[in-house]
């Protein structure tokens, strides 16, 4: 289940699918292109995505659409992985 709690409106709303950023170390800092529908994706085809996110953020290339928006990132920081919620 994939739910964010809206304090507006003090209801739980759920995300019709599961969107995961990946933190990636740049010239400029850290950014979180996302694999949009994770969910859906098995686990070789969400980890060719994150290789290829990864390069274009490295770059410099990737688009807005393509960091903005995430509904969980994760970082992987020397051998620990991270989940940022």
């Amino acid at each position: 289940m994939n739910v964010f709690w809206d304090e507006k409106e003090e209801i739980a709303k759920s995300f019709a699918g599961i969107d995961i950023s990946v933190a990636v170390a740049t010239e400029g800092g850290l950014i979180t292109p996302i694999v949009k529908d994770a969910d859906k994706k098995g686990l070789s085809q969400v980890s060719l995505e994150v290789k290829e996110l990864a390069a274009r953020a490295r770059i410099g290339k990737l688009k807005p659409h393509e960091y903005q928006g995430g509904s969980f990132s994760y970082c992987f920081f020397k051998d620990a992985l991270y989940l940022l919620v």
